[in-house]
């Protein structure tokens, strides 16, 4: 008995030095290595934040080029550049427009789409989606039309396309779907008109009737012929030198110059 108790002492001893030893290493000072190197890392954060500084004085000084060149195809559409087909003004359904809103109702579904000028689908939507007709009731009444509007809005412009035209059903006006479709897509804030074709200005060619155009025609003529005579030879015979090899003759032909009428 008195030996078991005198091992538990021991034990107990022991473990009382080892706190006293974790106890003691705490307590001591670091040593003056470590100082100096907690010195150079603030002496780094200093020289981070000094350059942060210049940066943002670089970027305030920095002048923005003015010319911008837009890369996207669509560009000229949204500017209403783009050429848009025509003749087609007597004919049901028009194809002068850069995109077009097709809503069709069948007995079961509805869907709509929007078509690009060029054929392609661009955007649909369809109670046939399983994500939209698991939260419809009947997916051929008035209030899936709403809903079909909604959701193509939206998309739409999440894609990019903020107008587009509407093709109008023959009873529109009668159609109690359609026009609720028409109304969900204006509530969304998507636009049904789109941007009228710039056209560009007319340039008229040359009146072979006005005698004056025609001898200023004539006298550029000449001053180009006389000046650069050379220099279109030369051209002339190194384009036919590539095309046809070197042992051929070439003759230059002499360029058409009209003649100035005068009359008494």
């Amino acid at each position: 008995m008195f030996s078991l108790n005198k091992s538990i002492l021991g034990f107990c001893i022991n473990s009382l030095k080892r706190v006293n030893l974790l106890k003691n290493a705490s307590c001591k000072s670091f040593p003056a290595s470590s100082v100096m190197t907690g010195l150079h890392r603030f002496n780094g954060s200093s020289s981070n934040s000094q350059t942060v500084n210049n940066e943002e004085t670089e970027i305030e000084n920095f002048n923005l080029d003015r010319k911008f060149i837009n890369r996207n195809p669509r560009n000229l559409e949204l500017l209403g550049i783009a050429w848009k087909r025509k003749g087609w003004r007597f004919q049901y359904p028009s194809k002068e427009f850069y995109h077009r809103i097709e809503f069709i109702v069948t007995n079961r579904n509805m869907e709509a789409n929007v078509v690009h000028s060029c054929g392609t689908k661009v955007v649909s939507c369809s109670t046939k989606e399983l994500a939209i007709r698991k939260h419809l009731y009947n997916c051929s009444d008035v209030s899936s039309a709403i809903n079909i509007g909604r959701v193509l809005a939206q998309r739409c412009l999440q894609f990019g396309i903020a107008n587009a035209t509407l093709l109008e059903w023959i009873n529109a006006d009668s159609s109690e779907k359609f026009q609720a479709f028409r109304k969900s897509l204006l509530d969304e804030g998507l636009q049904l008109t789109e941007p009228e074709e710039v056209e560009a200005p007319y340039a008229p060619g040359i009146d072979y009737d006005d005698q004056e155009k025609l001898a200023e025609l004539s006298e550029r003529q000449l001053k180009v012929w006389s000046l650069g005579k050379k220099s279109l030879l030369m051209k002339f015979l190194n384009k036919k030198r590539k095309l046809r090899g070197r042992n051929r003759p070439l003759f230059a032909p002499r360029p058409l110059i009209m003649p100035s009428y005068t009359y008494n």
